[in-house]
């Protein structure tokens, strides 16, 4: 098995090109970690409003059957 050596000034170009790329991850990952997080709360929020959708006439239908005024 060979080995190629490169020089200082290519270990730090390529350095330097990795240092840019994972920088850029860790960018992405942030804002896709930003992004997640709204979109949990959002698929939260619909998820309860569809449920109440749902509920809402049959929660009215018990209330005036059991005689619980609700105004």
């Amino acid at each position: 098995m060979t080995y190629k050596t490169i020089t200082p000034a290519q270990f730090l170009a390529e350095a330097r090109a990795w240092d840019i790329k994972r920088r850029a991850m860790r960018r992405a990952a942030f804002f896709a970690s930003i992004f997640n997080t709204f979109m949990a709360a959002f698929a939260l929020a619909f998820i309860a409003l569809t449920c109440t959708t749902i509920a809402a006439p049959f929660v009215l239908a018990a209330a005036a059957f059991l005689g619980i005024p609700l105004h």
